[in-house]
């Protein structure tokens, strides 16, 4: 039988999804009908990575590796105010580096992450916060690259966000069928922009706790309304249910490169 399930999140409060906005006080700032109205913004950082799987090249240098324990400490820091998402690359001239969770969809974003830069510099680890705002490249060890991170966070965590987003899915066992209810507050309309989700895996193992598995999106909406709310529903993805997995829900521009605003959940394991 489907289930189905909703996260009282960002949107409007938790506990107050099934609240009319009329039983708001029109003060409130997370109240789509206020003019006022905003949150705040949960930053999306994308980093992609190389985890080498090929014995018969020599072991890189561990720059990923410092990248994922400097991405570790700053879940554990600042676990309420980001999302993370590791997306794995086969990487090297010949593609030599082999990545066992590469993904073609996860070189496509990169590229367009770097054509938007108009950059081709490539390489692993690469790290994007909230699309293509802030860039940052490399990792000589974990506590530089904590410390570069958490410097780009910091300057983007005094933002806030006129958009609200909450996830809900239908359960089909091995699949799940994302729901995404969005709202804009604040007094001006906004246009083209398009809901994305992605499904991330832990394995249990280092450097596998968030691997990018599955991704889809919604048509671009052409336009939401000032205080208006909307629920969209996307194609079902794969899941395997043996393993804890985090849905991850985004608002972006229309060409996928700014990432809007952001919510996750756990789905643990149904045994």
């Amino acid at each position: 039988m489907a289930c189905t399930w909703i996260y009282n999140g960002i949107l409007i409060g938790a506990g107050l999804l099934l609240l009319n906005c009329s039983d708001l006080d029109r003060d409130n700032l997370l109240d789509p009908k206020n003019m006022a109205s905003r949150t705040a913004q949960k930053i999306m950082i994308e980093a992609f990575v190389n985890i080498n799987s090929n014995p018969d090249v020599p072991e890189p240098p561990p720059v990923n590796q410092f990248m994922i324990e400097a991405l570790d400490s700053l879940q554990s820091m600042y676990a309420d105010q980001i999302v993370i998402a590791e997306y794995h690359r086969t990487t090297g001239s010949q593609k030599e580096y082999t990545d066992a969770y590469h993904r073609e969809e996860n070189s496509i974003l990169y590229q367009l992450y770097l054509n938007t830069l108009h950059s081709d510099q490539k390489g692993t680890p690469d790290v994007f916060f909230n699309g293509t705002e802030h860039r940052l490249r490399g990792a000589s060890d974990k506590i530089s690259a904590f410390s570069r991170l958490q410097e780009i966070l910091l300057y983007q965590l005094s933002v806030n966000s006129s958009l609200s987003i909450e996830i809900g899915w239908t359960d089909n066992g091995n699949k799940i069928v994302p729901k995404i209810t969005l709202a804009r507050l604040g007094g001006t309309s906004i246009e083209d922009i398009l809901v994305k989700c992605v499904l991330t895996t832990d394995f249990n193992a280092d450097y596998l706790r968030r691997v990018v598995r599955k991704s889809n999106k919604s048509n671009i909406i052409p336009l939401l309304e000032v205080s208006e709310m909307m629920t969209v529903t996307l194609p079902e993805m794969d899941i395997d249910r043996n393993l804890e997995n985090r849905l991850i829900a985004m608002i972006t521009t229309e060409d996928e490169t700014i990432i809007l605003q952001t919510v996750s959940i756990e789905i643990p394991p149904t045994q």
